[in-house]
């Protein structure tokens, strides 16, 4: 008989190889013959399940990204339209504080007439978004009230034969209007810092 594993000669009734003293009749295992398919099984399922974790965390951080990047464009959009709207109503209160400045540095009755005129068209053709620029409109709407108010009485005061202006009830009106266009600037300031 021989030894299985060293190949060396060994009696019939010997249970161990005398060269090696392996067992005689036990079979040789290869190191690792029997795991190695198990063991290799399972590092392959471990590498998908690790690729298909990192998969699904680029998947998750792009949409993230992308929501990311749509809410800071909707941002800088509504910030742009804001900027707009504010843009628009600063040319329409210039319009009416136009008027309050040449009251206060003396005008001739045509120029006035005209720049009362240039601001109601600015006031009319303007459309307010909100309730804050609808404040400041009113605010500018009563200023121009009392404006073409001080107008009409300088008119009637030229038009009539031999009539001087009182120049007091002519100051009054554009105080009191001036008083108006001072609450719209303020509030127009708020509007432009929101």
């Amino acid at each position: 008989m021989f030894c299985d594993k060293c190949g060396a000669e060994a009696n019939e009734d010997a249970a161990f190889c005398p060269k090696c003293g392996h067992r005689i009749g036990a079979t040789v295992e290869e190191p690792n013959a029997a795991v190695a398919p198990a063991a290799l099984g399972r590092s392959r399922r471990a590498l998908w399940i690790a690729a298909g974790v990192v998969l699904l965390l680029v998947v998750v951080g792009v949409v993230a990204g992308g929501i990311v990047m749509a809410q800071n464009r909707a941002a800088s959009a509504s910030a742009a339209k804001q900027e707009a709207q504010a843009k628009e109503l600063r040319i329409v209160y210039e319009k009416v504080a136009a008027v309050d400045s040449a009251t206060s540095v003396g005008i001739n009755f045509r120029d006035y007439s005209s720049k009362v005129q240039d601001a109601q068209a600015a006031v009319d053709a303007y459309r307010a978004p909100d309730a804050q620029a609808k404040a400041v409109v009113s605010d500018l709407t009563a200023a121009l009230d009392l404006y073409k108010l001080a107008n009409t009485y300088w008119n009637a005061a030229i038009q009539s034969s031999g009539s001087r202006v009182d120049n007091a009830t002519l100051s009054a009106g554009w105080q009191a209007a001036g008083t108006s266009v001072v609450l719209a600037r303020q509030k127009l300031e708020a509007y432009e810092k929101k």
